[in-house]
């Protein structure tokens, strides 16, 4: 997960240089606006073929304030857990 995140950071840091990835979010990752996060997963689904990647409105909000967080969603999104692994 955490090479998604950084590459997740080299995205953001590539489109968007000016952006400042400095102040901390409470996982301890670069804190992010939340529209930024939008546009990450956006991106991220257009790579893989899925234009709608996640609901966002069942995505909590503080995972949309840290690249740490978006990592989390992204990850769930592409490895759902089976239900017979919930189960377990």
């Amino acid at each position: 997960m955490a090479e998604l995140e950084a590459d997740l950071g080299s995205l953001l840091r590539s489109a968007r240089p000016t952006c400042p990835l400095e102040e901390k979010a409470p996982d301890g990752s670069p804190r992010v606006p939340s529209l930024v996060s939008v546009w990450l997963i956006s991106q991220v689904g257009r790579a893989v073929g899925r234009p709608k990647l996640v609901n966002l409105s069942k995505v909590r909000r503080d995972d949309l304030r840290s690249l740490a967080g978006v990592a989390r969603v992204v990850h769930r999104a592409l490895h759902p857990v089976s239900s017979e692994a919930k189960a377990s």
